[in-house]
């Protein structure tokens, strides 16, 4: 008599720790949240695939571009304007390196605190990933914009208003229809209490990088 097949279902996510060390490695040259999550695929099959995971990404991407349409009406700091001063993408490059790892370090620490502490399906985890990548890239850029302390270099005022706008939309968004529509769900509220402790510690970490890079690199 032929022994039935067993067939087990493909779980969610299952990477072991190892396997999370070895991307973050990797990702020394700094990555986006979306090619963070790419990276991760291979052991969460269904970490980005689907129709709405997609989505969920142009969405991101589509929200963040809002955000910063009025970086052109923004102020410059006005020592910066008291002598002409040349495009260095040397410069540019070493910035890059330096403060792309930091946001890259934060994606993956938010897959784990996901996985190990929520023990997120999909569409948690995706919702979780989802604003905690609109806050971080939006709000970044208020430490990034400057090298001075970011509390004394005053941003154009509708650079704030657009940035704040559209982090309120993508916290609001898996608590409305159009959100569930989308494949999120409602986070829980330690969720958002942990979030606001990452953003804390991923700005200052960005701010001591920051200042570390033009004490280090920055030719007057």
């Amino acid at each position: 008599m032929p022994v039935p097949a067993v067939t087990t279902e493909t779980p969610f996510w299952e990477p072991p720790v190892s396997a999370l060390l070895e991307q973050l490695v990797a990702s020394s040259d700094g990555l986006s949240s979306e090619e963070a999550a790419l990276r991760l695929t291979r052991f969460g099959p269904n970490l980005i695939h689907g129709e709405r995971k997609r989505v969920q990404i142009l969405l991101n991407n589509l929200l963040y571009d809002v955000s910063e349409l009025p970086i052109p009406l923004d102020r410059v700091d006005d020592d910066y304007l008291s002598h002409p001063r040349h495009w260095d993408m040397k410069f540019i490059r070493n910035f890059m390196l330096v403060i792309g790892p930091v946001s890259s370090i934060f994606d993956f620490l938010t897959f784990y605190i996901m996985l190990a502490v929520f023990h997120a399906g999909e569409a948690l985890f995706h919702t979780g990933w989802f604003i905690e990548s609109m806050a971080t890239q939006v709000l970044v850029i208020f430490i990034i914009r400057t090298r001075k302390n970011p509390f004394k270099s005053r941003p154009n005022p509708w650079l704030v208003a657009c940035s704040l706008s559209v982090l309120a939309v993508a916290v609001l968004l898996p608590f409305t229809s159009a959100g569930v529509y989308l494949g999120f769900v409602a986070p829980p509220v330690f969720f958002f209490l942990i979030l606001t402790t990452m953003l804390i510690a991923y700005l200052l970490a960005v701010e001591g990088m920051k200042r570390w890079f033009f004490r280090r690199f920055a030719a007057e």
